[in-house]
This record gives structure tokens, C-alpha cells and sequence, in this order.
């Protein structure tokens, strides 16, 4: 089974790279349920990410929105995109 952002990535073409990364962090995931209301994206779309990541204790969000990366770091939760991410994750060898 593949998860929904797995499909989406895969569907637009993503580097095999990008879709082994995904795999590679897929036991870590975990079902959050967001807890409190965020209001700080200029894209009020992308809010329920922020607060999902809160909810979560992530230690980033990786993404191609710049509505998004416009933020970072929010409240301690890096959000980068997808070389940065990797740069970042090769020098600290993890996050946390």
C-alpha cells in the first residue's frame, strides 16, 4: 500500500529518489489528529499542515509550496524543500 502523497508524487513525475526517501521514512509515520486552530500561511489552505506537523512533533515539513517555506522555521518545525531536506538530513544524519 502506498500512501496518498506517494501517488501524487509519483503521478507528477517524481525522481525515484524523492519516492525511495518516502519509503524509507514510511515506518515512521504516525495518525495525528490536529488539536489547535493555526492562522500564519498567506495560503489559508496549507494552515492544516502546520497544525498537523504541531500535533505531530515534526521536525520539518518537506514541500514545493513557497507559501509554505515562506515560514520556515514555524515554531521550531523546519519546512524546506526536497534538496534542502536532503542536505540537511545528510549532515545531521536525522533531525531529532
Amino acid at each position: 500500500a502506498r500512501c496518498g502523497s506517494e501517488r501524487r508524487e509519483e503521478g507528477s513525475g517524481a525522481s525515484s529518489e524523492r519516492i525511495a526517501l518516502m519509503r524509507a521514512f514510511a515506518h515512521r509515520q504516525t495518525i495525528v489528529k490536529a488539536r489547535k486552530r493555526i492562522i500564519a500561511c498567506r495560503d489559508p489552505d496549507d494552515d492544516y499542515l502546520l497544525e498537523i506537523a504541531i500535533a505531530g512533533k515534526a521536525d520539518c515539513i518537506i514541500t514545493g509550496d513557497d507559501d509554505l517555506k515562506a515560514l520556515d522555521p514555524f515554531q521550531g518545525i523546519r519546512i524546506v524543500g526536497y534538496r534542502d531536506f536532503k542536505n540537511l538530513f545528510a549532515s545531521s544524519k536525522g533531525m531529532r
